[in-house]
């Protein structure tokens, strides 16, 4: 069978995403990319997306079983690089910022510390799916 994903930006509320990975169902999709930039349930980052609704790790199971029960293989869609400006927003987080101001949203990967956690994040994020894939973004830096 072909490969056919979709990645959706943002994090509606459980409900949606049932909603949305049913419409997939019937379209025949197989991969079901949920695009969380600073919303994923990092349990060593805490802080991460809190304020923001970040889903729960097990709003996040009760996503990728439903996806599963429908034959759609869900994964995390990361943005690492650049897009992080939630992230570096926040105040244990700003140092690993490239430019002045977080707002920018590009890590500082000449720094060994920025490349640390850019290495911590997907690699935390891959540990909690099952899936084989994981997208990491970079496509503006």
């Amino acid at each position: 069978m072909p490969n056919r994903a979709l990645s959706l930006l943002g994090v509606p509320n459980l409900e949606t995403f049932k909603e949305v990975l049913r419409y997939l169902f019937l379209l025949k999709y197989n991969h079901f990319g949920i695009y969380f930039e600073d919303l994923f349930p990092w349990p060593r980052h805490p802080d991460i997306g809190a304020t923001r609704g970040r889903l729960t790790l097990s709003e996040l199971s009760r996503i990728i079983e439903y996806g599963r029960s429908l034959g759609i293989e869900v994964f995390p869609s990361l943005e690492l690089v650049g897009h992080m400006e939630n992230i570096l927003s926040l105040p244990n987080y700003r140092k690993y910022s490239e430019w002045w101001s977080p707002r920018e949203g590009c890590i500082n990967l000449s720094d060994p510390d920025t490349r640390r956690l850019a290495l911590e994040l997907p690699a935390e994020a891959a540990d909690l799916s099952p899936s084989k894939y994981i997208l990491i973004g970079g496509d503006e830096t």
